[in-house]
C-alpha cells in the first residue's frame, strides 16, 4: 500500500538506510532505486511470497544496534529508527533476503542490485504469475481525465499521432510478416542478460525469424524469397522503427528492418542499409552498461538498450531489436517532438506557462542529460533528435527529472574525454570498426529541437526556441562542471567552447580521471 511504499522509500533515502542497502546489498548501493520500488514492493507485499520476517526484520533490528552502540545510543540520523522500525513491521521477506534477494514465484532469485532482472521475474498476484512490471503497473493511481490509463498505450498514441503527422500510418497494430532464414547464413548478436523470452522469438533451433518491412520494394534487401510463417502485432512509430507489444504478457521492444520506403508515400534509399546500427547497437549498449556497473547507476538519466541484431553474412545488412521494458513501470514518457502537440495541456495541468515549463522540464534537462553522457561516458550523439529524447512523467503528468536516450547505436566517442576517463580502448575498437571519432564537443542544440516548429498550428514560435536553445547550452557546461566538482570560474565563459577548452588542459584531465576514480 501507499504508506507502506512511503515507509520504505524513507528509509532508503536516511542516512542509515543508505548504510543499511549497502551492508546488505554491496558497496555500490548508495540509494533504494525508485524505479524498482514498485515492483520490489508488490512482490514483498503479496501473501504467497511470505517466508516472512525473521531475516529482515533480525537486519534491521541488528542495524539499528550496532549504529546505536558506536553512537552511544544516539542514532546519527534521528529519523531512521522509527523508520526503520515501521519498515520491520510492514515487510516480511523470505530466506533469500539475506543474500538481497527476493524469491519469485517462478523460484528465481531477484537480486536488488539490478532493475533490469525486475522486468523479466514473475511473482504471484491473486494466484497467477505475471510478469513484475505489469503487476506492479495494475496497482499504480489513475492519471487525469483525458489520458490512457496505460502509460505505455499513452506514449505508442503521443509518439504516433503527434509526431511527423503527413507520414503517420495509423495508431492500430498491423501484421508484421516473420519470416525463418537459415541460421547458418546470419550472424547473430546478443546483449548479456537479454531475456530469453525476447531470445527464443527470433532464434528457433537452426532458423532466425526475420522481419520484412511492409512498405519495402527493394529487392537487394537480404532474404527477399523467405517466406511469412508468422504474423507479429506491430505499430509503427519513427522511420524504419515498430513496436512489437505483448499486453497479456507485458513484454515491449522496438524493432528496426531495412526498408526503401519507411512510410507508405516516402521513398528514402538510405534507410535501405542498416548496417551501421547493427555494428553499433549491441556493442554501444554493453559499454554503457560495463560503466554503470563501475559508476553506479545515475536515478534520472536513462538509456534504452539494443540486445539483438542480425545480420546477413552476405552482405551484412539485417535489423536491430530495442528493448523498451523500462517504459513498462507506469510512468508516462513523452517524445520530445510530441511536446508542441501534447505540451500545452501538460504545461497546464502543473500550473505553468508552456515555456518555462518545457524549458526547465525538456530544455535544460536534455542539456544535463547530454553533459553525463559526456562525463560517465566520453559519448556524444551526432544527430540527438527530439524524438529520441523521452520526458519521464509520474501518474499526475509531473515531470520526474529523468529521460531516457533512445537510438544510442548513433553515439561516438569524443577522443580526448574518453582517452582522459580512461577509455582509449574504446576509441581504440570504434576505429577498428570505421566509426566516427569526435574531437571536439557538440551537444548538437539546433538537431535536439528539430521540427518543433514545423506544424502550422501546433508549433513552437522562434523566439522561444532559441530560448530553450540558450538554456539547454547553459545547462549542459553548468552540469558538466557540478559532475567534476569544478568552479564555474575555471572557465572564462559558459560556454561549450570554453568547457572543451578546459577539459583539454591537465586542471580539465585531473578533474575527469577523479570522477571515474583513477589513480593519479
Amino acid at each position: 500500500d501507499v504508506a507502506t511504499r512511503d515507509v520504505l522509500e524513507r528509509f532508503f533515502q536516511t542516512q542509515a538506510g543508505e548504510a543499511f542497502a549497502r551492508s546488505v546489498l554491496g558497496p555500490n548501493v548508495t540509494r533504494f532505486n525508485p524505479a524498482g520500488s514498485d515492483e520490489v514492493i508488490h512482490t514483498l507485499m503479496h501473501p504467497d511470497n511470505r517466508a516472512l520476517a525473521d531475516s529482515f526484520e533480525r537486519r534491521l533490528t541488528d542495524f539499528n544496534r550496532a549504529i546505536e552502540a558506536k553512537t552511544n545510543g544516539h542514532l546519527a540520523d534521528a529519523p531512521a529508527k522509527l523508520v526503520a522500525r515501521e519498515a520491520t513491521r510492514a515487510f516480511r521477506l523470505n530466506p533469500n533476503a539475506m543474500r538481497g534477494s527476493i524469491l519469485f514465484a517462478d523460484g528465481e532469485a531477484f537480486s536488488l542490485l539490478t532493475a533490469a532482472e525486475a522486468r523479466t521475474a514473475e511473482f504471484m498476484m491473486d494466484g497467477a504469475a505475471v510478469p513484475v512490471r505489469a503487476a506492479a503497473a495494475a496497482k499504480l493511481p489513475a492519471p487525469p481525465r483525458g489520458f490512457v490509463s496505460n502509460s505505455f498505450e499513452q506514449f505508442l498514441q503521443w509518439e504516433e499521432q503527434t509526431g511527423i503527422r503527413m507520414y503517420r500510418e495509423g495508431t492500430q497494430f498491423f501484421g508484421l510478416p516473420m519470416a525463418p532464414v537459415p541460421g547458418a547464413k546470419v550472424n547473430v548478436q546478443m546483449a548479456k542478460g537479454l531475456p530469453d523470452s525476447l531470445r527464443d522469438l527470433f532464434v528457433r533451433g537452426d532458423q532466425v525469424y526475420w522481419p520484412q518491412h511492409p512498405f519495402n520494394t527493394e529487392a537487394k534487401i537480404p532474404f527477399p524469397a523467405a517466406v511469412a510463417q508468422e504474423q507479429w502485432p506491430a505499430r509503427f512509430t519513427s522511420s524504419r522503427s515498430m513496436v512489437i507489444w505483448n499486453k497479456a504478457s507485458g513484454q515491449a521492444f522496438s524493432l528496426k528492418a531495412p526498408t526503401n520506403y519507411p512510410h507508405r508515400t516516402q521513398l528514402q534509399a538510405a534507410k535501405v542499409s542498416l548496417e551501421d546500427d547493427i555494428a553499433a547497437g549491441v556493442y554501444r549498449s554493453e559499454y554503457l552498461l560495463k560503466m554503470d556497473k563501475k559508476l553506479g547507476l545515475d536515478q534520472d538519466l536513462g538509456v534504452l538498450p539494443e540486445v539483438f541484431s542480425a545480420a546477413a553474412k552476405k552482405g551484412g545488412n539485417g535489423f536491430v531489436v530495442r528493448d523498451l521494458s523500462a517504459l513498462m513501470d507506469g510512468n508516462y514518457y513523452v517524445p520530445a517532438l510530441s511536446i508542441p502537440f501534447v505540451g500545452q495541456h501538460i504545461a497546464r495541468l502543473n500550473g505553468q506557462e508552456f515555456a518555462q515549463f518545457w524549458q526547465k522540464n525538456y530544455a535544460q534537462l536534455l542539456g544535463r542529460s547530454k553533459a553525463k553522457l559526456l562525463i560517465r561516458y566520453g559519448l556524444q550523439m551526432e544527430t540527438p533528435n527530439c524524438q529520441n529524447m523521452l520526458i519521464q512523467l509520474d501518474r499526475q503528468m509531473r515531470p520526474t527529472g529523468k529521460l531516457y536516450f533512445r537510438d544510442i547505436s548513433d553515439s561516438q566517442p569524443v577522443q580526448h574525454i574518453a582517452n582522459a576517463i580512461g577509455q582509449a580502448k574504446m576509441v581504440e575498437q570504434d576505429m577498428i570498426r570505421s566509426f566516427k571519432i569526435d574531437h571536439e564537443l557538440n551537444p548538437m542544440t539546433d538537431n535536439s529541437f528539430w521540427r518543433m516548429d514545423e506544424d502550422p498550428i501546433h508549433t513552437v514560435d522562434e523566439g522561444t526556441l532559441a530560448q530553450w536553445k540558450s538554456a539547454h547550452d547553459d545547462a549542459y557546461v553548468r552540469e558538466a562542471l557540478r559532475l567534476l566538482e569544478v568552479s564555474e570560474k575555471a572557465l572564462g565563459e559558459l560556454s561549450v567552447h570554453d568547457l572543451d577548452r578546459f577539459l583539454r588542459t591537465a586542471k580539465g584531465k585531473r578533474a575527469l580521471a577523479r570522477f571515474h576514480r583513477l589513480a593519479n
